[in-house]
């Protein structure tokens, strides 16, 4: 029995300061066990991972050496970040490349321990547009006397939105299972909560049908998803909301 799900469910988003804003949409994503990557889709011809295809999974499209498997590549980070060496399952959520387009705000990769009792590690792999750059940031879950949280606190260190300063931190709460994912990030800045941003999905086997009414029901998701983006950013220019330009860009003088 295949680990890899297909995920369905709703983004929802809400700005609290200096005005309101808030939008909700249907979502689904694929959570991938990167051990399955060469045979998930092999039954299936419109989906695949080893050419193009309506639905295709392409390593490019995350980060690390393209040449290099990507699990490694996770493993690798958080050695680098958290000093400590990944080794039980690693599954993805994210969006494929449909039609030829790929867009993902953010994918998150679930490491888990050996005997997947336990979510280890989370690396959020997160993008802008329409800079098109990529950030990791990795969260370390460790047991301590307290038992196991899943909630963190990480400074921002990622411009993604114009719409939002660099001095700000994000609260990070992951929920996940074989059965429900839900994750939530709330961001604050000076101890004020501006924005808070969830996820919750519910998982589906993959299946001829399922796949199917996933391309049917939610046709040119990544397309929309870089449309909904816009429009969102245009609801906010039109509202007054300050826009911040990315650091890199400022001019200086």
């Amino acid at each position: 029995m295949l680990n890899s799900r297909i995920f369905k469910g709703h983004i929802y988003h809400s700005r609290f300061r200096p005005k309101k804003h808030r939008f909700r949409y249907r979502i689904f994503m694929m959570y991938l066990d990167l051990d399955e990557l060469s045979t998930v889709f092999e039954p299936y011809l419109l989906w695949s991972v080893k050419r193009p295809a309506i639905a295709w999974f392409k390593r490019a499209d995350h980060f690390g050496d393209k040449e290099r498997p990507l699990a490694e590549c996770v493993r690798d980070l958080i050695e680098e970040r958290a000093g400590v060496r990944a080794n039980g399952p690693i599954r993805l959520l994210t969006h494929l490349r449909y039609f030829g387009y790929c867009m993902n705000p953010v994918s998150l990769f679930f490491c888990w321990n050996k005997d997947e009792t336990r979510l280890e590690h989370v690396v959020a792999e997160v993008s802008n547009t329409p800079w098109n750059e990529r950030h990791c940031y990795v969260l370390s879950y460790p047991i301590s006397d307290r038992g196991h949280s899943n909630e963190l606190i990480l400074p921002k260190e990622f411009h993604v939105s114009p719409f939002m300063p660099m001095n700000q931190e994000y609260k990070w709460k992951i929920e996940a299972s074989e059965k429900n994912i839900d994750v939530k990030i709330d961001t604050y800045e000076d101890s004020i909560k501006k924005f808070s941003a969830s996820l919750t999905l519910s998982a589906k086997p993959i299946t001829k049908g399922n796949l199917m009414a996933c391309l049917a029901g939610y046709p040119f998701i990544t397309i929309k998803v870089i449309l909904t983006i816009h429009w969102q950013a245009l609801c906010l220019w039109m509202k007054g909301i300050q826009i911040y330009p990315h650091p890199a860009h400022k001019k200086h003088g």
